[in-house]
């Protein structure tokens, strides 16, 4: 069973609910989930998860703007972004920042 620690920053509580109780947990991922970057970083302070999945639109934010922060501080921390509705123009910018 997975052990992974997984951050959640997504806008809609629902979604990260669903995927946490409904995907995550029952694959025995620990998750953490948090609405805004700020907590975020205190939580990146304290230990690395090891995958972010990360909403386009955050509460304080713009997804894609954190990611390109996160990866220049931690390069090598797995992140997914997520995006509704699909765009090609932020596949294009997400996967030239090494982003999923």
């Amino acid at each position: 069973m997975a052990e992974e620690q997984i951050l959640i920053i997504l806008s809609d509580p629902q979604i990260s609910n669903l995927l946490e109780q409904s995907i995550l947990a029952p694959e025995g991922y620990r998750v953490t989930q948090v609405r805004e970057s700020q907590t975020m970083q205190v939580l990146l302070q304290a230990q690395l998860p090891d995958l972010i999945i990360l909403g386009e639109q955050i509460p304080d934010g713009n997804g894609l703007d954190l990611a390109a922060r996160l990866l220049e501080e931690y390069p090598d921390l797995p992140i997914i972004l997520a995006s509704d509705p699909f765009s090609e123009t932020l596949l294009l910018k997400a996967l030239r920042l090494g982003v999923a």
